[in-house]
């Protein structure tokens, strides 16, 4: 079952300092946290079919066969 966190734009997506045509996506502390995710976290980022975005770990499979 997933969670479902509501944040203001402007509080989670900042304008890239090193080019202002590009923003940075900022994931909330709380977030991290929640998701037990720190730095080396692989996510995939989609945006919802409502401008909705979902942010999921990667999860890679092992080969357990060798």
């Amino acid at each position: 079952m997933s969670k479902t966190f509501t944040f203001n734009a402007k509080d989670v997506i900042k304008t890239d300092p090193s080019d202002p045509k590009k923003s940075i996506l900022s994931i909330p502390d709380e977030i991290m946290k929640a998701q037990g995710w720190g730095p080396g976290t692989e996510i995939k980022i989609q945006i919802g079919d409502k401008g909705t975005i979902i942010i999921q770990e990667v999860k890679k499979d092992v080969d357990k066969s060798e």
